[in-house]
Order: C-alpha cells, then structure tokens, then sequence
C-alpha cells in the first residue's frame, strides 16, 4: 500500500500543482521537486503515518435550572464535556423518549430550554460532537396543570344549578338554574 511513487514531467515555466486526497486523514509525506530529472538518493526517510492529536471526550454531564416542570413552564439544560480542552467542543441534544410532553429551543450559548407542553416523563440526550459515543442522559417531569373544573352542578335549597357557557362569545361563566346541554 505504501509508498506510492508517481512521476510527472513538465516543461519549464511557472506551474500550480494540486495534491488531493480522497479519504480522510491522507498525509502527503513526501514531495520532491528536481531540476535534473533523476530522483535524489536519499528521501529522508521512511513514510511516517499521521499522528491524531485530538483531543477525545471522555465525560458528559448535563445540569438543569429544574427536575420537575408544570405544562407550559420551561427549565434550561447545560451539557458539560470533559476534559474541557476537546478538539471539537459541545454536544449535540435530543429527545430519547417523552417527545409529545416537551419540545427543546437551543441556544446560542450551547444550552437547551426544554418546554412542557403536556403532562409526563422526558429522557433527553446531549452527545459530545467531537466523541458521539460519548453522552449523558437526563429525565425532566413535566407535571399537567390544575386547572378550573368543567360541568359544574351546585345544589341549592334542592334544585340543580349547572355551569352555562357564555352564548355571547364572551370570558364570563353564568350559573344557571335548570340549564341542560343542548
């Protein structure tokens, strides 16, 4: 596989030549140009193989303003990556489970507000971007809100009082004695 040799003569003049690599990580070890045609004797060398310094994530945590949210209520998650000198640095967010009961709004910060939006359990992921195998997890309860109570009866001095809507298009509540739903 190794080392590929490949001669080009051209003629003299002013030349741009272009050296391309079709995988990732190609390392050009060696480019030699000569005047007289014959390759020199010593090339410096054996091929080195191309040594990867980056750095790799080995930890994500992830921190919440809040555990337990009410519908229509948010909590800011922020997603720590460990070491803290990563290549490639934040995390990449998503829903793993509870996609109906919430939604996430990134950030410019690199943080997520996740949003209730309908009662119950949201797993959510953040995973590092330089290391995608490495990730946290983390479960936010998004509780329903209490809300007023529908059909109404009240009894009053034994007949039955019911809860009327408002035909007028209005915000009020009647109470209306004998009322039945159309």
């Amino acid at each position: 596989m190794y080392p590929h040799k490949y001669t080009v003569t051209i003629s003299s003049g002013y030349h741009t030549i272009n050296v391309w690599g079709r995988e990732d990580g190609v390392l050009l070890d060696k480019f030699c140009i000569t005047k007289s045609g014959t390759t020199p004797s010593d090339l410096g060398g054996a091929m080195k193989r191309e040594i990867n310094n980056d750095v790799q994530a080995t930890k994500v945590t992830i921190r919440a303003t809040e555990d337990v949210i009410t519908v229509g209520e948010s909590t800011i998650l922020t997603a720590e990556v460990e070491p803290g000198d990563v290549t490639i640095p934040g995390v990449t967010w998503s829903i793993l489970s509870g996609e109906s009961s919430a939604y996430l709004d990134e950030q410019p910060d690199g943080s997520v507000e996740l949003v209730g939006v309908k009662a119950g359990t949201v797993e959510v992921k953040a995973a590092s971007k330089q290391s995608p195998g490495v990730s946290a997890r983390y479960t936010v309860t998004v509780n329903g809100k209490q809300g007023v109570a529908q059909g109404v009866f009240l009894e009053t001095d034994g007949s039955v009082m019911h809860r009327c809507p408002d035909r007028s298009g209005g915000q009020r509540v009647r109470l209306c004695e004998g009322w039945s739903d159309p």
